[in-house]
Formats: C-alpha cells, structure tokens, sequence
C-alpha cells in the first residue's frame, strides 16, 4: 500500500517559489525494502539542485538540496536516517539515540531516479533495509519525511512532516508522525 504525505515549511525558513513537498512511500510486503518518491512543485530554476554524479555515500549532502527519511520502531530509541541527493549521491546513518552513537547504516546502494522540469522535480528511491534490526522485523515503522532546499541565493529552507519548537531538527522524535505498515503475511 502506498501513503502519502505533505511536508510543511519550517516559518523561519520561508520559501515561497515551492508550493508543496509530497512525499508516497510504500514497503513491499515481502521484504524490509521502501520506495520512496519525494515530488517538489514550485519554480524548479529557484534552487540550487546538485548535477548528476555517480551513485555513491557522500557525507553533508543535507548542506544543498537534499530529500531525507527519519525510520524507527515505537518504543525503541534507536533510529535510521537516509539522505538522498537529486545527484544520484546518497547517505544511510544509524543512531542509538537522539543523535547519539551515529555509524553508517549497512545497507545496499539504493537505486535513485530523478526528473525534473519547469515547475517540478521528483526523486523515486529504491532501498533495501534488511540488514537493519529492529527496523527490518518491524510491522510498523515510524517515518519522518524532511527536505533540506537551497535556493539560488545560497538560503536553506527546511521542510519536514512536522517541527519541533525552535530551530529545525529533523532527528527530534516529533517529527516521525508517520505509520508505514509492512511485513503483513511476510
């Protein structure tokens, strides 16, 4: 099954040449694996969007434009973070805790496609988190969806499901509000 989300703007970060930041992510039943699509609308020749690159783990892609994905289990304080580049470039951390204990997350390459026109740029990724307990046994996951947006003045606007008092901080636990189920009949 696939949901959908809508990310909102953080107020001190206004960027008003987007119009909105969807988000459809879906787990296949049969595997640990997720697609996400993140869909940008606006007036795409007002950010900064990196150029095509190999695909490969870079670190500080969440410095440009940068779509991200926050996934942990309830009761657990662990959790994954992914950074996925409209380049192709990618990165896959875990934490023990609210930024605690960050490694890299032993994943596969994930498999990254995006296209982009006048008024829209949609990034599709592929991944597969099999290796990654308790995540990968997990019947629901807790999702946040966040995007870091440069635009061509250098600014930052960040967007995410929901924000936490204050300053933008996609790792704090609020923002993962959304239920992804899986693993049904697995």
């Amino acid at each position: 099954m696939t949901q959908s989300f809508r990310l909102e703007c953080h107020p001190d970060t206004p960027c008003p040449t987007i119009g909105s930041i969807t988000v459809s992510a879906r787990r296949p039943r049969s595997s640990a694996g997720l697609e996400l699509e993140f869909t940008l609308a606006g007036q795409m020749a007002s950010l900064r969007v990196p150029a095509q690159a190999e695909p490969r783990r870079v670190a500080g892609l969440w410095r440009h434009t940068c779509l991200e994905a926050f996934l942990s289990v309830e009761g657990e304080p662990c959790y994954l973070e992914l950074n996925l580049a409209p380049s192709g470039e990618w990165a896959a951390w875990t934490f023990d805790d609210y930024r605690a204990g960050m490694r890299d997350a032993d994943i596969p390459d994930p498999r990254i496609e995006t296209r982009a026109g006048e008024d829209m740029l949609v990034l599709h990724a592929a991944l597969d988190l099999s290796g990654l307990l308790p995540l990968a046994s997990a019947e629901i996951w807790l999702a946040g969806f966040a995007a870091v947006i440069e635009l061509r003045d250098s600014s930052l606007a960040y967007w995410a499901l929901a924000h936490p008092p204050g300053r933008p901080d996609f790792h704090a636990a609020v923002g993962r509000c959304g239920r992804l189920q899986g693993k049904l009949g697995a």
